[in-house]
């Protein structure tokens, strides 16, 4: 089972989709609007943190992650 206990979003992704079903599958999540992904790099790592960011893209494309790295496939 995956433990996410902080959320950061981007404040243009607040109300997207995604950040909903976020909000439902971790509810005992911190939630922290970010200004930008440069605001992550700011402070320390956190192993159990998922960023959400503002789609860029037309579509979301099929992503497979390095080996090692836990990460949505697309």
């Amino acid at each position: 089972m995956v433990s996410i206990h902080r959320v950061f979003i981007h404040r243009q992704a607040l109300h997207a989709p995604v950040a909903d079903r976020f909000r439902r599958a971790f509810p005992d999540a911190e939630f922290v609007p970010v200004p930008g992904e440069q605001a992550l790099h700011a402070g320390p790592a956190n192993r159990h943190a998922v960023y959400i960011g503002p789609r860029s893209a037309p579509f979301v494309d099929l992503f497979r992650p390095p080996r090692g790295i836990l990460c949505a496939p697309f």
